[in-house]
């Protein structure tokens, strides 16, 4: 994916980075490790890597999620504050789950 932005009629601008926020939809992954590249062979290139774990459960999420934009943390407290936004004017938060593998990660739905 490409966030860079150049307008030809004025070939004295730079090219600049345009901020956005797109989902992309990957379909089913097999499990394994990934790498994300954004704006590649730019000077902006930006790399991330994730890991899909193996589904625990044969059922299909119905959840609509609202999208987190950032984490706020407070050193020397155990909280921590999701920072995003709706993905529609529909979207009415009624209840939070949270599930725990026991091990090293907390799973907040929806």
């Amino acid at each position: 994916m490409t966030s860079l932005y150049y307008q030809e009629s004025n070939p004295f601008c730079p090219e600049m980075v345009v901020p956005f926020t797109k989902s992309v939809a990957l379909g089913v992954m097999d499990k394994g490790n990934y790498e994300i590249t954004v704006n590649g062979k730019s000077s902006w290139e930006k790399k991330e890597k994730i890991a899909i774990m193996e589904s625990t459960s044969n059922a299909v999420d119905e959840f609509q999620y609202a999208y987190v934009q950032y984490i706020d943390k407070e050193i020397g407290n155990n909280e921590v504050a999701l920072k995003g936004y709706n993905p529609s004017d529909c979207f009415v938060l009624d209840k939070i789950t949270h599930v725990s593998n026991k091990k090293d990660a907390y799973s907040a739905l929806p």
